[in-house]
């Protein structure tokens, strides 16, 4: 059976209790969540409500990179189109609405050339969004795929026009964009520098000794075209979806800087033992999401990975009481 991912979308809503040292946040807006599971359908959850779409997957055709519109119901994803042995022949970007119905495609890349589109971002006021592309060489194989340079381009969604582009930015192997790459007022991207391999059939792939750029946070400016290192050995760069504020963790410190006022206050030091698996805004701004894996061999014939998640007021920089999620580490957009 072939895995694919599906997308749950709950609604929740926010309570908060009066009672300051008993406080319990639950949880409001719109949460999609992708899980690998073995079906194409997307199950729709809606308080004590739920429906399923299924998206026209096929042998032949995949979707995946699925997420939410922030203002407008719908999603945007990658549709792949795959020959039967499983290559892919076409890529494009669309436009899905509630009901799993394909009704725009958003961008097209110049197949010709061998463009592939490898990372989308929607902004978030829906306004422009991010394709990150690269180019396979004619050779096609997996060194030249992964150490090949990426271009970046910013399409304004309202007239289809491309407002910003930058062609061989950086080496696709090393480069991460997060899921929160936009800053609130559109004009900044967030991005992150890694040093990394992978190897293929036992052989390493790495160009690390050909990296031009220190490990670390990066913030490109569109509006002054100016790019430059934020945070060095920085990573998990999160903007705040309503404020001006980034939140990225530094040597298992999770920080949360305000441009606004150029100050930066320690959120979360986690201990020997954790690990800080990601991190996410919620929607209205006031909490910053933490999940935390830990893994345990009591009693068990193999170690078994335990998820922890905490809940911090960003406000008044300490842990709250809250709803688990109980998301562990897949993929989702929150609105």
């Amino acid at each position: 059976m072939k895995v694919v991912k599906i997308i749950i979308v709950i609604l929740f809503s926010i309570i908060e209790s009066n009672n300051v040292c008993g406080q319990m946040v639950k949880f409001e807006g719109l949460l999609a969540a992708h899980l690998y599971l073995g079906s194409p359908e997307y199950n729709i959850i809606m308080k004590d409500t739920s429906f399923v779409i299924k998206l026209p997957s096929t042998e032949t055709v995949k979707y995946s990179s699925v997420s939410l519109f922030h203002k407008e119901n719908g999603f945007i994803a990658k549709e792949r189109t795959l020959n039967e042995r499983g290559v892919q022949t076409e890529t494009r970007v669309v436009k899905i609405d509630m009901m799993g119905n394909i009704i725009d495609t958003l961008y097209n890349p110049n197949l010709s050339n061998g463009e592939y589109i490898e990372d989308i971002s929607i902004s978030p006021q829906d306004n422009y969004l991010l394709v990150v592309t690269r180019y396979k060489s004619k050779d096609n194989n997996a060194e030249s795929v992964l150490s090949s340079p990426i271009t970046i381009r910013i399409i304004e969604l309202k007239t289809d026009n491309v407002v910003y582009e930058k062609k061989d930015f950086y080496m696709s192997l090393n480069i991460n964009f997060s899921s929160s790459a936009w800053s609130f007022d559109e004009k900044k991207i967030a991005y992150e520098i890694i040093s990394r391999s992978v190897q293929i059939n036992d052989e390493p792939i790495s160009n690390q000794n050909t990296l031009s750029k220190e490990n670390g946070i990066y913030i490109l400016d569109i509006e002054k075209d100016i790019d430059k290192l934020f945070i060095e050995e920085g990573y998990y760069a999160t903007w705040s979806p309503n404020s001006n504020k980034l939140a990225f963790v530094k040597d298992g410190k999770i920080n949360i800087h305000d441009f606004s006022n150029n100050t930066t206050q320690l959120l979360y030091e986690k201990n020997k033992i954790e690990r800080i698996l990601e991190i996410r805004w919620f929607p209205n701004g006031k909490y910053l999401f933490v999940s935390i894996p830990k893994r345990i061999t009591k009693t068990l014939s193999r170690p078994q990975m335990l998820y922890h998640e905490k809940l911090f007021d960003v406000n008044m920089n300490k842990e709250v009481a809250f709803e688990m999620l109980n998301l562990h580490s897949v993929g989702y957009t929150w609105r």
